[in-house]
């Protein structure tokens, strides 16, 4: 957990025996919006990239270093970029 993080829900529980009525809603403001933030930081985000992360060699340094390697040595691999030809083009309509 961040120090930042720490720090602000500490200021935010300093708020909690206010007597102005603000002041307390506001530390549980912060401090919920921060509780969710981490958590979601944490368990929910990494959950995530690695349920919907890239597979095989995509997103991996050592494979992009050798395509590159292998094209400059003109030697291109199995890497073949994909022709946008099949796309067609987008007619927006304004009005009626």
């Amino acid at each position: 957990m961040s120090p930042g993080v720490v720090v602000a829900v500490g200021a935010s529980l300093f708020l909690l025996p206010c007597t102005i009525i603000f002041f307390p809603k506001f530390g549980i403001f912060v401090a919920t919006t921060l509780s969710y933030a981490i958590a979601f930081a944490l368990l929910v985000f990494p959950a995530l990239c690695l349920v919907l992360g890239p597979q095989g060699e995509e997103g991996s340094v050592r494979a992009m270093l050798q395509r590159c390697a292998a094209g400059a040595q003109g030697t291109a691999g199995s890497y073949t970029p994909v022709a946008c030809t099949e796309m067609q083009p987008l007619h927006l309509h304004m009005g009626s």
